[in-house]
């Protein structure tokens, strides 16, 4: 076995304390270091393309849900004498990455993100399958290409985004549709439109949602303005995208190519009225973040700058109730690679 012992460094934060957070080591079972969910005693955690589920308290862990997509992950080579065939462009279009693993409310579920390369489109198609806890059953639910963003609503429906049927949008212009689908049967109905770009979203007991976007700095504030204006404010943006200005260090990642005053930021949204309310500001980048058991706080990795982005971000603790936000691990002390709860404890 390729998997390893690692120890997470975990920020422990009883809520009611004052003062500043006492920082523990908790050992963790032989898996990879990235945990993907923790829900009622159990972790999942990511191993290569994999996903492993391990009770915390017994140890004990699962068989890999990605044993299903061994055949494709690792497909067979043929010998001839002792000489082995070379690897066909079509071993790795062939190869499917398993991402992003849910488990319903009730646990009695689990969905993932399956992706495979497109030779075609020079990208990814990504759909949804679904894990029965009870029997182990693992089926497909989505077939559309471009559904890896989504979040379970109960313990029969999934909500997704999914670009179907979106018109073209403009530089300067952001929205993101979302579908929901019942495991029962039936075709996917349309919800609801996020006017962001969203990476991540989780439901709230109120019906509103908690969104990560994406909020460019330099792009036009659209909000408010009739046809006229808003045509006017995207015809000037676009003008000027023959070029952009570099001030601020990174300025491009991998995978997301020009993020120079680009910051992933954490919103309220309302389906009801429409609107999306920024819980953190316009040059805070927001890393890791995480929704407690209840659904009453959110602790998120976060920095905020103009120039040069932090190597060690902060530790914060939203309520969701009162709207306070506080700093428990400040700048510049530690580095995160996964974050949750565990009751009252963070992970």
């Amino acid at each position: 076995s390729a998997l390893h012992n690692v120890y997470y460094k975990a920020g422990k934060k009883i809520l009611q304390q004052k003062k500043p957070p006492r920082l523990q080591k908790r050992p963790c079972q032989k898996f990879s270091p990235k945990i993907i969910t923790l829900h009622q005693g159990l972790f999942a955690a990511k191993v290569f393309s994999g996903i492993v589920v391990c009770d915390k308290i017994t140890g004990r862990t699962g068989g890999k849900i990605g044993a299903f997509f061994q055949s494709a992950r690792h497909p067979a080579r043929k010998k001839e004498g002792t000489i082995m065939q070379a690897i066909q462009i079509q071993d790795f279009t062939n190869y499917r990455f398993l991402s992003d693993l849910k488990l319903s409310p009730q646990g009695t579920r689990a969905a993932l993100a399956v992706h495979q390369a497109d030779l075609e489109k020079n990208g990814y198609r990504t759909v949804l399958w679904v894990w029965e806890a009870t029997d182990g059953r693992l089926w497909q639910l989505t077939a559309g290409g471009d559904e890896g963003l989504f979040c379970w609503l109960d313990e029969e429906q999934l909500l997704f985004a999914s670009r179907r049927g979106q018109r073209e949008l403009r530089p300067g212009e952001a929205e993101t549709d979302f579908y929901r689908i019942s495991l029962c049967g039936g075709e996917a109905q349309k919800a609801f439109t996020v006017p962001a770009a969203v990476r991540q979203i989780r439901p709230l007991p109120d019906g509103r949602f908690v969104v990560k976007t994406v909020f460019d700095n330099n792009a036009p504030c659209l909000e408010g303005l009739d046809d006229a204006a808003r045509k006017a404010a995207l015809d000037a943006f676009e003008e000027e995208q023959d070029y952009f200005i570099i001030d601020e260090l990174p300025f491009w990642k991998n995978g997301q190519g020009r993020t120079n005053k680009k910051r992933s930021r954490l919103n309220l949204f309302d389906p009801k009225t429409g609107s999306l309310s920024p819980i953190t500001g316009p040059l805070t980048q927001v890393d890791e973040w995480a929704l407690d058991d209840e659904k009453a706080r959110i602790a998120y990795v976060c920095s905020t700058y103009d120039d040069v982005e932090p190597e060690r971000p902060a530790l914060h603790l939203y309520d969701l109730a009162s709207g306070q936000d506080r700093c428990l691990v400040p700048l510049g002390e530690l580095s995160y690679d996964s974050l949750g709860f565990d009751g009252a404890d963070i992970l």
